[in-house]
């Protein structure tokens, strides 16, 4: 007797299944931003670690290349190094808050599916990316430390691309599986 070669049915997945997938994919990338802000705080600190010890040249790891560049123009004002280090330091504290609160509100408005935030925080970091070369130019720092900020970036760009991807693949699926148009129709029975 010959074996008969059992075919295997080839499984498709549900829509919940694909959803939940596809959800879970986005969710993971939709808040990077929250990290790009939990490390602008972290670069806030070693800031004020290095000003507090005394230990050299300070310098602004991982901190958005927007505020970086403005840390440079303040210390730029004859104020701030004449006696006023004190305002100098206030003012970074404050900048760098400023631009981590907003960079984790907007990751995690992204990350609750607020597509027009995911794309804002897309376009304010790919412009932040910008404002790397000239600041780390200006402080004459090593073309690894700049080209580790420019790796960073993009990676965080790609992320923020692969969340917006993913979110138009929900869309995607819940109109192929008239999903939507079901929501509709029950908040028309609603309403009546």
């Amino acid at each position: 007797m010959k074996r008969e070669k059992k075919v295997r049915e080839k499984h498709i997945p549900t829509y919940e299944e694909q959803h939940n997938y596809t959800f879970h994919r986005f969710q993971r990338y939709a808040g990077v931003m929250l990290w790009a802000g939990i490390l602008n705080v972290a670069s806030l600190i070693i800031v004020i670690i290095q000003a507090a010890t005394g230990q050299g040249e300070i310098t602004f790891n991982f901190c958005f290349g927007v505020s970086d560049f403005l840390f440079r123009l303040l210390a730029l004002i004859p104020y701030f190094s004449a006696g006023g280090e004190w305002l100098y330091y206030v003012s970074i504290v404050l900048v760098a808050m400023a631009f981590s609160a907003g960079m984790i509100a907007i990751g995690n408005f992204a990350r609750l599916g607020k597509i027009k935030f995911l794309w804002m925080g897309l376009i304010i970091y790919t412009l932040d990316a910008f404002f790397v070369i000239p600041s780390s130019i200006w402080l004459g720092e090593s073309q690894l430390g700049m080209w580790i900020m420019i790796a960073l970036h993009l990676l965080i760009i790609g992320f923020q691309l692969f969340a917006i991807i993913q979110y138009y693949k929900i869309v995607d699926l819940a109109i192929h599986y008239n999903v939507l148009k079901g929501q509709e129709e029950e908040k028309e029975d609603e309403r009546a």
